[in-house]
């Protein structure tokens, strides 16, 4: 088999690294749908379409999200199998502490920066295996990773967010695969997550964008077999975090002073960020423990393992975790919170996604127990016949969803150890 060779160079003890991709065996094609906020229960929510195509397909009882349970985190974990620490885009905000930049949702989506960090999402490894990609307003999707696009995009933008319906996304996509013939699609949906924040889960309009999704993934299941593109394609159909309906308010700064500390995201939610004044570190460290009883408090190198935060430069300094359903108020101009809201500790089950997978590759009636979503991007380099790039996750966690016995590339399994973790992230870039 004919092999492509990438080369990254990284100043890392005197290191230089070579990632061997070998050319597509030939897989099927692959659409993610990826849908904002829809918890692993769907909110209890009536949506016989998703639980159709369960039931034809694979159901995972629940997915792991990786912390924060943020979308633009969690998402970038989905696209490579990493988690935050180690691809680098910790939060839904690009920041730069030396800088005090912080740029809203939307323009943290689009910038090349806060993802090309070393890390390479599934679009990219599909490129670089002589595969065609596309990237339908997916978070890092419409920036240069590594040197590479996808071969079509629609970035993430405002106006699109509220403005595109489900629809006309479906029939940009199922355009691609027919017309394009791409081999890969990642499909992005997020009015869900919006609509939870303001109205909450068991409002009407909840419940009737959680229909409207759930029509949609039949229009598409239709729309694929009109143009006899379903016997090729393997679908997964998953989420990047789960809601929970918000409570009380952690006021932050009645416990510090603003004057004691040099950076912070100044975003009310589950989860805070800050770098305390060095000469005061210790005390506002102290007076954060003392603060609440339902807030948690790290320094960056206290940050418990298990939640995978705290390898990277880009992490601040303190660490607040709120338990749920208390919520943080970090910003200086209002109190304002949040119907329901999610950044919690993937451990709630309230912050927990799904997945369900359909196609000629997938197992029909299989329903399993839950798993870690970095164990997405190995299961798509293996339905698309590709080697991945190394990560966190493994094809041997996830195999059983398969129908066919996995191919015998031995680099399908592809964790890697603590110390490629810091020479992935010390690609990291932060200046814009």
């Amino acid at each position: 088999m004919t092999c492509l060779v990438y080369t990254s160079a990284v100043l890392f003890c005197q290191c230089t690294i070579f990632i061997i991709l070998q050319a597509s065996s030939g897989g099927d094609k692959l659409l993610l749908v990826l849908l904002d906020g829809l918890r692993y229960d769907l909110f209890n929510a009536d949506m016989p379409n998703l639980k159709q195509i369960g039931i034809d397909g694979v159901k995972a009882d629940m997915i792991l999200p990786p912390f924060p349970t943020k979308s633009i985190p969690s998402m970038y974990t989905t696209a490579t199998g990493l988690y935050t620490e180690s691809h680098g885009a910790v939060n839904n905000n690009y920041y730069d502490p030396e800088t005090g930049i912080i740029l809203d949702y939307e323009h943290t989506c689009n910038a090349s920066e806060w993802f090309d960090t070393g890390a390479e999402p599934i679009w990219v490894s599909a490129n670089f295996s002589g595969l065609t990609s596309g990237t339908y307003m997916y978070p890092g999707g419409s920036v240069e990773i590594k040197g590479v696009r996808p071969n079509k995009d629609v970035a993430n933008t405002e106006w699109r967010w509220y403005n595109l319906p489900f629809r006309k996304r479906i029939d940009d996509v199922v355009t691609w695969f027919r017309d394009d013939d791409l081999d890969l699609v990642l499909l992005y949906h997020g009015q869900l997550d919006t609509i939870l924040h303001a109205t909450g889960m068991e409002s009407s309009e909840t419940m009737d964008m959680i229909s409207e999704i759930d029509d949609g993934l039949a229009y598409l299941l239709d729309e694929l077999n009109e143009y006899n593109l379903l016997e090729d394609m393997n679908i997964i159909i998953t989420s990047d975090h789960g809601h929970t309906t918000a409570g009380d308010v952690i006021r932050v700064w009645d416990c510090i002073s603003e004057n004691d500390v040099d950076f912070w995201i100044p975003f009310n939610g589950a989860v805070g960020y800050l770098n305390p004044k060095l000469e005061r570190r210790e005390e506002v460290y102290q007076q954060l423990k003392e603060c609440h009883h339902e807030m948690n408090v790290y320094k960056k190198d206290e940050t418990p393992d298990y939640l995978h935060y705290k390898y990277n430069e880009r992490i601040l300094d303190i660490l607040l975790l709120a338990n749920p359903p208390w919520n943080l108020v970090m910003s200086n101009t209002t109190n304002e919170t949040s119907v329901t809201e999610h950044g919690y500790d993937f451990l709630h089950s309230e912050m927990q996604s799904i997945f369900y997978g359909y196609g000629p590759r997938f197992k029909v009636g299989y329903e399993r127990g839950s798993f870690e979503s970095v164990n997405i991007y190995p299961l798509m380099c293996e339905l698309l016949g590709i080697s991945p790039s190394p990560c966190n996750g493994s094809l041997d966690n996830v195999s059983d969803l398969l129908d066919v016995t996995p191919s015998s590339n031995p680099n399908v399994v592809c964790s890697i150890p603590l110390v490629l973790f810091l020479i992935l992230v010390s690609l990291t870039n932060v200046n814009i």
